[in-house]
């Protein structure tokens, strides 16, 4: 199951203590990764040394309305420090405007910076409509993006199991895969999202989950926001 899990910590209420409480967590867990603010990326990737825990951060987030330039240069300074993984976020004017064009013109840009490394695009899909969530799958797919994620957390509801089905279907012909992310909490949640398709789960409730996972009793409560 931790393979799975991008344990995420990204609450703007957040102190140093929960920092170092949450680092204690994941490297007693090894989740895959670990999502953080981009100001903490460097500190991330040395708490977590030689563990293969990956670090990810966030770029536009969290609604995406920084200019291209400017996410362009947030992604190089993450890049610059480390960072494994880039979660950006799609603007969501664009989003609702149908301007489908921009939208994957920037993806590019971002995911020629990204190179190798892994580029997850949120879409924030819970505020979508069905054919939207379809019309940015088709865009992601041809921008060359590594994932379509689901959600920030910050927005709506979060990761819905139909939105899934209609990732899956639209992207079924290309290696997009997808990240389920916001208001998955606990191991039931989790593994309905897994058989859904998805390959990674964006959580703050990683110990939670995890806790379930190994019949632990003392379900540890981390900092937890919607995400």
């Amino acid at each position: 199951m931790k393979e799975f899990i991008d344990q995420t910590l990204l609450m703007p209420t957040r102190n140093q203590h929960d920092y170092e409480d949450f680092f204690e967590q994941v490297l007693k867990y090894h989740f895959f990764a670990v999502c953080v603010p981009p100001f903490y990326v460097e500190r991330s990737k040395q708490l977590l040394n030689d563990s293969p825990v990956q670090t990810c951060t966030v770029i536009g987030f969290p609604n995406g309305y920084n200019e291209t330039e400017t996410k362009i240069f947030e992604t190089e300074q993450a890049l610059k420090k480390d960072c494994d993984e880039i979660d950006m976020v799609a603007n969501l004017y664009d989003l609702k405007s149908a301007n489908w064009s921009n939208i994957e013109n920037e993806i590019t840009q971002i995911k020629k910076v990204c190179d190798n490394k892994v580029l997850k695009v949120i879409v924030e899909s819970s505020l979508l409509e069905d054919n939207e969530i379809v019309e940015i799958s088709k865009v992601i797919m041809n921008s060359g993006a590594d994932y379509i994620k689901t959600s920030t957390g910050f927005h709506g509801p979060g990761a819905k199991l139909e939105h899934i089905a209609l990732m899956k279907e639209t992207l079924k012909n290309s290696n997009v895969k997808i990240k389920a992310s916001g208001g998955i909490r606990d191991l039931e949640a989790a593994k309905k999202f897994i058989a859904a398709g998805c390959s990674r789960i964006g959580t703050s409730s990683g110990v939670n989950i995890m806790n379930e996972y190994l019949g632990n009793n003392d379900n540890e409560t981390t900092a937890r926001s919607d995400y």
